[in-house]
């Protein structure tokens, strides 16, 4: 049994890149950041059929405050407060088994994801405070899994050839629920809104030795991946450059998911049999 539990804090932050000279904000602190990690795992060597075989909790929570004063330096515009906490538990589970020339291992994996996000903004001249959206709707939900396998062969004794393939079926799931949503001025700060994709993805390939030192190798492979809680529930520009449509039911850019598929090949020089 291994078990791991670490904390960071960061205070002071800021967003220099959005300050005057940047998007031209007064202010644009990142306040009280603070990460907590920690795992349990339970490890087993000659389990039965299996070889090796684990299965670990974790739990991951991350906290900040960002603190915005837009208006394109107009002092007077509104200073707004964006608290956000996400919390993640997570378990994976995963066997291997090495027969011959096979090695294979398999497994998969859970996350649940929430965030609790309130937000309002304050008027400096006046003092007048408003709720306002925050960035990602509070409450929100993400879910994350995935069932995967691996394995290699060789069908000779020897270094001369290995195949190798994995197979991969994850997605994870979005959820924001309008009745979270503080009701100003007789209207919901946010709608309901979900998401939901899943792809089968792998890789497969070949690497074969003609003489010591000298191979040639081929593979194939697709990639797949979903929106995150941040593309999915942010609306407007974002940070890094990309426009965030609302989510799944809302529509806009970020409730797409991608994938890509890639195939490569060449030769390779080594100085041993690999």
């Amino acid at each position: 049994m291994i078990g791991h539990y670490e904390r960071g804090q960061q205070d002071g932050g800021k967003r220099y890149d959005q300050l005057l000279g940047g998007d031209g904000n007064l202010v644009a602190d990142l306040r009280n950041l603070m990460l907590d990690f920690g795992y349990l795992r339970w490890q087993r060597f000659h389990a039965g059929p299996l070889d090796q075989i684990s299965v670990t909790g974790s739990y991951n929570a991350q906290r900040e405050e960002r603190v915005n004063q837009g208006g394109q330096g107009d002092p007077a515009g509104a200073v707004t407060h964006q608290y956000e906490k996400t919390k993640a538990m997570g378990v994976q589970a995963m066997g291997d088994r090495r027969s011959g020339r096979v090695d294979w291992l398999a497994g998969g994996e859970m996350y649940f994801e929430r965030i609790v996000a309130p937000s309002f903004s304050v008027r400096p001249l006046t003092g007048v405070v408003s709720l306002v959206r925050p960035r990602i709707p509070d409450g929100a939900r993400y879910r994350q899994y995935g069932g995967f396998t691996q394995a290699s062969w060789r069908p000779w004794n020897g270094q001369r050839l290995r195949l190798s393939g994995a197979l991969r079926y994850g997605g994870a799931a979005y959820a924001s629920r309008a009745v979270r949503s503080p009701v100003v001025d007789g209207r919901r700060l946010w709608p309901d809104d979900s998401y939901a994709g899943s792809a089968l993805t792998g890789r497969f390939g070949a690497v074969s030795w003609l003489r010591e030192g000298v191979g040639i190798h081929a593979n194939f492979s697709r990639g797949f991946r979903v929106p995150n809680m941040t593309d999915l529930g942010t609306v407007g520009l974002q940070g890094n450059g990309v426009w965030g449509g609302g989510g799944g039911a809302v529509g806009g850019p970020g409730g797409r998911a991608g994938a890509v598929d890639g195939a490569g090949a060449g030769t390779a020089a080594a100085g041993g049999d690999e």
